[in-house]
């Protein structure tokens, strides 16, 4: 992938150290978006976390975003 649409001098992302978010990266590189989602409550989520933002259950999975929704806002990841 050479074009990355950044400004000129920003890095490319990486996935964090702690491996965190590795698996929504690494679902970017099979053209797929992946979001945690509780098992518990079923609940989607962004950004990563060890647990739910809602029930706060510790059972998160990386599960392939629907492909269709409403975006209620944005964040840019670096």
């Amino acid at each position: 992938m050479s074009d990355y649409h950044l400004a000129p001098g920003l890095p490319i992302p990486v996935a964090e150290a702690d491996g965190l978010s590795a698996p929504f990266w690494d679902g970017l590189r099979e053209e797929k978006i992946l979001l945690q989602q509780c098992r518990r409550c079923a609940t989607w989520q962004w950004g990563p976390e060890w647990i739910c933002h809602h029930c706060l259950s510790f059972d998160v999975a990386w599960n392939e975003a629907p492909g269709r929704g409403r975006i209620y806002s944005w964040q840019r990841s670096w």
